[in-house]
């Protein structure tokens, strides 16, 4: 059973729920995750003692907002903030940030993300409280601008080029020492590039030293720690070999100078490695914010004049002519055209688009000129909203987080050990102080745990931005690892599986009625009706006369009575007519639908078979997702005769029709407890109870209404063929985030026991300092690689 748990802050918080938990009578697993505030708890125990058991704990079954006072109303909802972090090397650091943020008020959760520099806070926190705790644990935090990628892309490279040019100055300075020995001819010539030396660490390294002091402050270890020691040990040695001489044995007076400056060299080229992926990662966002032009027609009383679309307000008119991007969302108010919706909703046919139809910002007008009511501007329109919820999700965490979570809050001081004790039993065993401090010196470089930061995060945002880019909003990370294991579909009939818009598929005349009379009857009628099927006749039929229906009445849900041409006529359901004193009627009508009938003065003139449109695309997406082995159910409201139509239709095994909201939350209920993971489908509005119910909520959205908030997932625009895309992806980002994990751990459990010379009596082989930065490097390299390959992936 699942229960709702608030006020869980950080791993420990889970870890004790589940500990208490699991000692519970009955209980025979339990497991808590903060990210979605939910507690999972298998075997025979009463729900009640659960609920006692957290209470008891100190967290609560209702959401923390409703204990807020009114002194806190004007603080933040729990949608979240966004904190661009600044200062983080490694996952260490997001440990540490993490733990910072779990001390801030009224903090639901928390989120670090180490591969876009961003912290992801919910609850109604006050932003300067975040930025004081970030601030106090030694890094930098700001509210971050969700509506600009460009500016965070303009900082990467700005880093980009500062890492490269620190880089390229510590290895070339390095590579002169390495083939120049000529230049150490002296003792003067020694103390003098033993102080140059240290001027080239301090420029290219130094935020490593002092961030590494302000760990060790803080009672922590970051990968800035290791790179410290390391290179810190190595210049004090050189430098006492080249003042004091004596105190070193002649044979161990080796200099560790080149080493040091090759050590920050390759830290520097693994972190532009990084800046240049993170730059890429938000390729996706700044594609589509790039839809949006920068200028637009403004309509004045006096004429027309350019002005930059940004100062746009609501009320304005613009003016968009054939072929102009359109600026903003509005409502048009003049004007007839075709506009190519694609890149906002993978409709791949342009839509027409009249006096009352909404326009969105990012699409093309292709044919006439639009005059645009402007509706929604800045951080309202479609277009930002979506790149803001892209974000959001890019910076939330998986589940599997918790596993490289757990990693790094023991991995620095570990390593650390493992340094120190693999040099005490080198120079145990009697070898040379300079082989010692080389020992100690590549343990610590080559175990930086930069590539294990970057392996979940970097999966993640790639994932997320190439969804974006094919037409699927995912809310949160968690929800494609979720997805990733979904074996059954729910999917609902109306407007999901068709297109929620009825049509006329069929009429049947009877009594000698000609097609123009019944035709003018039906259209005289049903332009009084409200009715969704009235549309569809109005649509379907046409006359070369109609003339003004008299004493009108609708009957909602029924049909509607009138005199027509002084004949009683009536237009509606079978039981409607009955009603009315007709007699059975004489037609068996073989198709399966809505069936609306039409009778004057008590003799039926016929009936017009309508039904929903089958989407074009139903059939080859049932069909790809029976080849994947995916269990389709469909779970409908409608009359269960039209229901197995459609199921034959379509070859869905498992269906059933005339449920209730409620019914289909029961059933989903049922295919969980069997053990299936179950996704469903559906419009986002009567299916809420049901998205909120499955393992995974699909949504089918239109462009106007990009998130609905009862889903996991959107498919934008309604494409429903994007379901398959959406669930290959989610397979091929957990994949993706396992093999990342599995390259990390390979570089540190293959090159840590060779750093410390475990090879070495065996074969001489042992690794310098300055490969060992190297590996390190390439070691994010390999992560950052195999990540980018999501962006190619279909």
């Amino acid at each position: 059973m699942d229960i709702n748990v608030y006020g869980m802050t950080c791993g420990k918080c889970e870890s004790k729920i589940e500990t208490a938990l699991l000692a519970l009578p009955g209980v025979s697993g339990a497991s808590a995750n903060r990210s979605n505030n939910k507690v999972t708890v298998s075997g025979v125990v009463e729900c009640q003692s659960i609920e006692q058991t957290v209470v008891d704990l100190g967290y609560s079954l209702h959401p923390l907002e409703e204990a807020i006072t009114e002194k806190d109303s004007d603080l933040p909802s729990s949608e979240g903030l966004l904190f661009d972090v600044s200062g983080m090397t490694c996952a260490s650091c997001v440990r540490s940030v993490e733990s910072a943020l779990t001390s801030v008020p009224r903090a639901i959760s928390v989120s670090v993300n180490f591969a876009n520099n961003t912290a992801l806070v919910t609850g109604p926190v006050d932003p300067e409280d975040v930025i004081f705790a970030v601030g106090k644990s030694g890094y930098g935090a700001r509210l971050s601008n969700p509506g600009a990628p460009e500016n965070k892309n303009k900082e990467l490279r700005v880093a980009l080029v500062k890492d490269s040019l620190r880089s390229c100055v510590a290895l070339v300075f390095a590579a002169v020492l390495m083939f120049s020995p000529s230049l150490l001819t002296d003792h003067f010539s020694f103390l003098t590039i033993g102080g140059l030396v240290l001027a080239v660490l301090v420029f290219t390294g130094g935020r490593y030293y002092f961030s590494a002091f302000a760990a060790l402050k803080q009672s922590r270890a970051t990968m800035d720690s290791l790179v410290a020691l390391g290179t810190g040990s190595a210049w004090i040695f050189s430098m006492l070999v080249v003042v004091n001489p004596d105190a070193v044995a002649e044979e161990s007076q080796h200099l560790f100078f080149e080493a040091a400056l090759f050590i920050i060299g390759f830290v520097h080229l693994g972190k532009s490695i990084e800046e240049y992926a993170k730059g890429r990662t938000s390729f996706a966002l700044t594609k589509l914010l790039d839809l949006q032009p920068k200028y637009a027609t403004l309509i004045l009383a006096d004429g027309e004049q350019r002005r930059l679309a940004s100062s746009l307000e609501v009320g304005d008119k613009v003016l968009v002519r054939a072929g102009e991007t359109v600026p903003v969302d509005g409502l048009v108010l003049s004007g007839s055209s075709t506009v190519d919706e694609q890149m906002m909703t993978g409709e791949s046919l342009p839509i027409l688009k009249q006096a009352e139809s909404r326009v969105t910002g990012g699409t093309i007008n292709i044919e006439g000129s639009l005059t645009v009511l402007v509706s929604e501007v800045g951080a309202n329109t479609v277009l930002n909203r979506l790149v803001h919820s892209v974000q959001m999700a890019q910076s939330s965490q998986p589940p599997i987080a918790k596993l490289s979570d757990q990693i790094s809050a023991w991995f620095v001081p570990l390593v650390l050990v493992i340094a120190l004790t693999a040099a005490a039993s080198w120079w145990l065993a009697g070898e040379e102080m300079n082989f010692v401090v080389a020992i100690f010196m590549t343990v610590l470089v080559v175990a930086c745990p930069c590539a294990l930061g970057l392996a979940i995060p970097m999966s993640v945002i790639v994932g997320l931005g190439r969804g974006a880019e094919l037409g699927f909003l995912v809310r949160h990370s968690e929800s494609l690892q979720k997805a990733s294991k979904v074996d059954t579909l729910v999917f609902d009939k109306t407007g999901t599986l068709t297109e929620g818009k009825p049509e006329v598929v069929g009429t049947h005349f009877c009594n000698g009625v000609d097609h123009d009379e019944f035709a003018s009857i039906v259209l005289s009628l049903e332009s009084h009706s409200l009715h969704p099927l009235a549309q569809a006749l109005l649509d379907e039929f046409s006359a070369d006369e109609i003339l003004p229906a008299d004493h009108v009445t609708t009957y909602p849900g029924l049909g509607v009575k009138a005199t027509y041409a002084g004949k009683a006529c009536v237009v509606g359901s079978e039981k409607f007519l009955l009603e009315q004193g007709y007699s059975e009627f004489p037609l068996r009508v073989p198709y399966l639908g809505s069936l609306v009938f039409v009778g004057s003065e008590g003799e039926w003139l016929g009936v017009v078979v309508i039904r929903d449109k089958l989407r074009v695309d139903a059939r080859d997406v049932m069909q790809l997702l029976t080849q994947r082995r995916l269990k389709p159910v469909l779970l409908s409201g409608d009359r269960i005769d039209v229901v197995e139509q459609l199921a034959s239709e379509l070859r869905i095994e498992n269906f059933e029709g005339e449920l209730s909201p409620e019914d289909k939350r029961n059933r989903i209920q049922a295919l969980q407890s069997s053990g299936s993971t179950v996704a469903m489908v559906g419009d986002g509005i009567n299916d809420a109870i049901a998205l909120s119910q499955a393992d995974v909520g699909f949504a089918m959205g239109a462009g106007s209404d990009i998130a609905i908030e009862s889903a996991d997932i959107t498919l934008i625009g309604s494409n429903l063929s994007m379901l398959p895309e959406a669930l290959g992806l989610a397979q091929k980002v957990m994949a993706n985030i396992k093999q990342n994990l599995a390259a990390a751990f390979v570089y540190n459990v293959c090159l840590i026991p060779v750093a410390a010379g475990v090879l070495y009596p065996v074969n001489g082989l042992l690794l310098s300092p300055s490969l060992a930065g190297l590996a390190m490097a390439l070691s994010s390299l390999t992560v950052v690689a195999n990540a980018t390959r999501l962006r190619f992936m279909a």
